[in-house]
């Protein structure tokens, strides 16, 4: 795989993981809270709460992922 081919799958990866954040965890109100902040507030302060939003979901999703893999692994040895 070259080097260009390697970063479109990663930006398509990335994509994904946007949409997964948005569509599953903000929703529809999530996403309308952080216009409201950035709109009462600034840009800097809606980024530094997306930022952490996006930790925390992204956490979860890890250990969820980590989770998979032990009982897969556990079921194989099975």
């Amino acid at each position: 795989m070259s080097a260009r081919e390697a970063e479109k799958a990663g930006a398509v990866q990335n994509d994904q993981l946007v949409r997964q954040f948005v569509d599953g965890f903000l929703r529809v109100d999530g996403a309308f809270l952080l216009r409201l902040i950035a709109h009462n507030t600034s840009g800097i302060t809606a980024t530094e709460v997306t930022k952490e939003m996006w930790d925390l979901w992204d956490d979860e999703r890890v250990k969820r992922l980590r989770a998979n893999d032990a009982t897969e692994i556990k079921t194989a040895q099975v």
